[in-house]
């Protein structure tokens, strides 16, 4: 029989994302975003997130890269479809579990966004790290201890680059103030995680980022020969946001199913023919922001 081990993966979006929670608000915003019953931060849920990743693998893997026979992989990975016949029906080898939000950009007056991050976002994602026994390189797992011990301010929130002191975080008015609490080693880490400009906020702070009453709206409508028949408004999480999720994985599909995540852009949620939710997933240790935002 084959051994599971448990990994972790973080979800960059390309293109603005919209997962549907399927509730109706009897405000203003017409389709709102999942969202996590703890924290109330958007997330995608484990059926969202698995369907999405079978689709991907079902139709978006290119072809040279799954060694496999593409139908056989896709259900010993992920299981039977609904429409396979009951007497051939087949659980998944694979567990997911849902994607929690791990970072989500800010516009600024210094630089056209910061990556704002919260010390306990930080905490719960170095909890299931531990809880998973997912193992991680050290100096990944030591920059994180060290940023998930930093206080910060209700209302002033530390960027770690000199030039982005006193950076405004639009539409809150918050001041950024540079802080250097966190050591050189362990800021080049944190860089390849979150990019150049991460920005450490209060949790009070990061949750009123990403409320109903912050998230980005865009209208949306059909046309009947050129005529505009319904405008509704739809909640969207924006690109560039991150966030994490947990796979216990057989080890003997575990190369294949990396090299094929790799190998293109992972659409999440509704809305992929407007470029919904476009996607790269990368392994928590492999992921280097720093390079391409240079």
């Amino acid at each position: 029989s084959s051994i599971m081990k448990t990994k972790m993966y973080v979800i960059t979006t390309m293109s603005n994302l919209h997962v549907g929670s399927g509730e109706y608000n009897m405000g203003v915003i017409d389709n709102l975003v999942q969202r996590d019953v703890l924290n109330n931060y958007p997330n995608i849920n484990s059926s969202s997130l698995k369907g999405a990743l079978r689709e991907y693998f079902e139709s978006g893997v290119p072809a040279e890269v799954l060694t496999s026979d593409r139908k056989s992989f896709v259900k010993e990975v992920f299981g039977s479809s609904p429409k396979d016949k009951k007497e051939n029906m087949q659980q998944g080898k694979f567990r997911f579990f849902e994607a929690n939000l791990l970072s989500y950009p800010v516009r600024s007056d210094k630089t056209p966004y910061m990556r704002a991050i919260t010390s306990s976002v930080i905490k719960e994602l170095l909890q299931k790290i531990e809880a998973f026994n997912i193992k991680i390189d050290e100096t990944v797992s030591e920059a994180l201890q060290a940023l998930s011990k930093v206080d910060v301010p209700v209302g002033s929130p530390y960027v770690f680059k000199t030039e982005l002191n006193e950076a405004i975080v639009e539409d809150f008015y918050l001041e950024a103030r540079y802080s250097d609490i966190i050591g050189e080693n362990h800021l080049s880490t944190l860089n390849q995680l979150f990019g150049q400009r991460f920005i450490l906020m209060n949790s009070e702070d990061f949750t009123n980022l990403c409320d109903n009453n912050h998230l980005p709206v865009i209208s949306r409508n059909y046309l009947e020969n050129g005529e505009s028949k319904n405008l509704w408004y739809e909640e969207v999480v924006p690109r560039f946001s991150q966030f994490y999720f947990t796979v216990m994985l057989d080890e003997n599909k575990e190369e294949e199913f990396e090299k094929a995540l790799e190998a293109g852009l992972v659409q999440f949620g509704g809305n992929s023919t407007i470029g919904y939710g476009y996607s790269k997933v990368q392994l928590l240790t492999s992921i280097n922001l720093a390079n391409y935002e240079n």
